[in-house]
Formats: structure tokens, C-alpha cells, sequence
């Protein structure tokens, strides 16, 4: 569904991305996996047209959209959250859903439904984004950008900063996602969160990504998981 072929970027002068190639097939996981400043963020902008590769092509289902504004490539079908989750804390939960749906599209992704994968958002529906915690302002992030009804979610680094408990009723909820046949891309540098949630993942160090394969083999190599994902 989403194929990076070669993409390189920069911000100003400052090579970010160096010849980055991988692919993420149609309902599927994906996860990006590195250290801070890798430059698993910045590939998500570039598949969210936040951010222009200098280099290399960009494909979703086949066409290019490396060039495109974001605003087309949301209406292409991809969603993106944030890292940093940008809900309006000035307007409550439903109201915040309200925003993320796009006009004249229809999909299965119903206020009910959402409410149902979500149910402490039901419960919060007339609170104020900024009046939640963070791991409901984080479910809310993913809750308004499903609200658009994608094809293909971006989550960039959803666990940073939620407690475990937090954490394993957001892996379940993702993992619903994915069960219902949503294609995912996910930014991580938790390994057991990524684990619980990607079939595939891509290991980034420098702007390049150094490894590929089933998330199951880079769970299981400790001395991969050590040299690339450890502080």
C-alpha cells in the first residue's frame, strides 16, 4: 500500500534521510524502530506531506505522492497522529471527533464505533481534550484521525510517556485496528509495545534504515534489539 523507494531528506541544510526503501503491504503492521533522532518521525511527515523528500519516490497504492500538499494526501486516505497528539484543548471530546471527520467521505468509522473501541472516551465525550489525561488525549489523537476513516494509519511513537497499564489497553485497541484490516505504519521505540502490535518492522539508525524483516525475528535477537534500540 505505502512503498519508500530511495527517499532521501533534509531540513535546511541538515541531511535527515539517506536512501531510505521499504514497503508496507495492504492490512498490515509495520513499525519503525530506533533511538530518538533516528529519523523515524521524519519519515512519517514525508508519508504525511509535512515534509518534501529531496530524493527518491514516495508510493501509496501505486501512486506517487511525494510532492503532493498533506491536505491531498489525507484525502488520499492517510491519517496521521502526531507525536505530539495537537488534540484542541479548548474543545470537548465529540467536538474534537467532529474535526477529524472529512466532508462528503463515508466509512466505518461511526462516532458509535469509535466510542465502542474507546469506551473511556464515551465516558469523556462532553470533557475538554485539555481536561483528560494523556493517555486519553492519546487514544483521542488516534480517535480523530480514524474519525476521517483512513486506509492507512500513521502512528508516530503513540506509547511515549503513558504508564504500562495505560499502554496495554492502547496495543489492544491498535490491534483491533489492525485485526479489522486497517493498514499501519508505526513509529516506536518501545520494542515489546511495537511487538505487541507490528508483523514487520524496519530498524532505523542515522537516516538509514540498517535492518528489515518480521518483528518476531528482532524480538527474539537481543544483540540486534541491544545495538540499535538501547540508550
Amino acid at each position: 500500500m505505502l512503498e519508500f523507494e530511495n527517499v532521501s531528506a533534509r531540513y535546511g541544510r541538515a541531511q535527515v534521510l539517506l536512501e531510505v526503501s521499504f514497503e508496507v503491504p495492504r492490512g498490515r503492521a509495520v513499525s519503525l524502530l530506533g533511538r530518538n533522532g533516528a529519523g523515524k518521525s521524519t519519515i512519517m511527515k514525508c508519508a504525511a506531506g509535512l515534509l518534501r523528500p529531496h530524493e527518491g519516490r514516495i508510493r501509496f497504492e501505486g501512486r506517487e505522492i511525494g510532492r503532493l500538499a498533506a491536505y491531498r494526501i489525507n484525502r488520499l486516505g492517510i491519517g496521521y497522529v502526531p507525536e505530539d497528539r495537537r488534540i484542541f484543548a479548548g474543545l470537548t471530546v465529540a467536538e474534537n471527533l467532529q474535526v477529524g471527520r472529512r466532508r462528503g467521505t463515508e466509512g466505518p468509522w461511526t462516532e458509535e464505533r469509535i466510542f465502542a473501541l474507546f469506551p473511556n472516551l464515551a465516558e469523556l465525550r462532553h470533557r475538554r481534550g485539555g481536561e483528560i489525561s494523556g493517555g486519553e488525549q492519546q487514544m483521542l489523537a488516534i480517535a480523530r484521525t480514524l474519525a476521517g476513516n483512513p486506509r492507512l494509519l500513521l502512528l508516530d511513537e503513540p506509547a511515549e510517556g503513558l504508564a504500562p497499564r495505560i499502554l496495554e489497553g492502547l496495543a489492544a485497541a491498535i490491534g483491533q485496528l489492525k485485526a479489522e484490516g486497517l493498514t499501519i505504519l508505526l513509529s516506536e521505540q518501545n520494542l515489546g509495545f511495537a511487538a505487541a502490535i507490528a508483523d514487520q518492522a524496519c530498524v532505523v539508525e542515522s537516516g538509514q534504515v540498517r535492518w528489515r524483516g518480521a518483528m518476531a525475528a528482532l524480538a527474539a535477537d537481543r544483540e540486534l534489539a541491544r545495538a540499535y534500540l538501547t540508550v
